[in-house]
């Protein structure tokens, strides 16, 4: 049976990595307060504590990406991030041009501004909802990069688990970044294992596909 350290430990290694500044933060600790005062908050911690099911589905945390911007992408003389003028549009339009970008993702509707955005900007990108159909479109094409989820088709893994056995068997080498909703000291230590990056940010990932399309992407140090 494991020790309240090591109960700690793990937990640690699972939640986001602003946890320390969360708890100091008053939404948080009154959300937790509120949750604690419910008629059966203590059945709630005990299932909590002995990883029993809920009593009752959980919906999901709404991930960051929800509410992604699409990318603004400037004109190589302009600063990142800054809306290209009238003079730059031609430079945008091509910026993405020649790039393939295969995003494997169980939801695909919450990437829709993202994907809009780079395909405007001259990018083919290749939807797949799950790992056979990833595995499909690798069998006919090298994309620059694999933009993934983590937590698909009832396997909170899957995502890791598919670049895992692509990196394996020499299937894909290139570039991978992993796009979830939250980022987790365990997430970051198994993404770099795979030669991944990993992000929950909208404005991340543009920078990443944008440094994958100049092919200044390296695995994360």
């Amino acid at each position: 049976m494991a020790t309240g350290t090591e109960t700690l430990s793990r937990l640690e290694r699972q939640l986001p990595s602003g946890f320390p500044e969360m708890v100091t933060d008053q939404g948080f600790t009154s959300l937790i307060d509120g949750l604690v005062a419910l008629p059966r908050s203590e059945e709630l911690l005990r299932r909590l504590r002995e990883g029993a099911a809920l009593p009752a589905p959980v919906e999901p945390e709404l991930a960051s990406y929800l509410q992604a911007r699409p990318p603004r992408i400037a004109s190589p003389a302009g600063s990142y991030g800054a809306a290209p003028g009238a003079g730059a549009r031609h430079t945008a339009d091509a910026m993405l041009h020649g790039v393939h970008i295969l995003w494997v993702d169980d939801h695909p509707r919450n990437n829709e501004s993202l994907v809009n955005a780079f395909r405007a900007a001259g990018a083919v990108v290749r939807i797949a909802e799950d790992s056979a159909a990833a595995d499909a479109a690798l069998a006919v094409e090298r994309p620059t990069m694999i933009v993934s989820d983590i937590d698909r088709g009832g396997n909170p893994r899957e995502g890791l688990e598919h670049i895992g056995r692509l990196r394996q068997e020499g299937r894909y080498t290139g570039p991978v970044v992993f796009y979830a909703g939250r980022v987790t000291p365990e997430r970051t230590t198994l993404t770099r294992q795979l030669r991944a990056h990993l992000t929950s940010s909208g404005p991340e990932i543009e920078r990443l596909v944008l440094r994958a399309a100049a092919g200044e992407l390296p695995p994360p140090g």
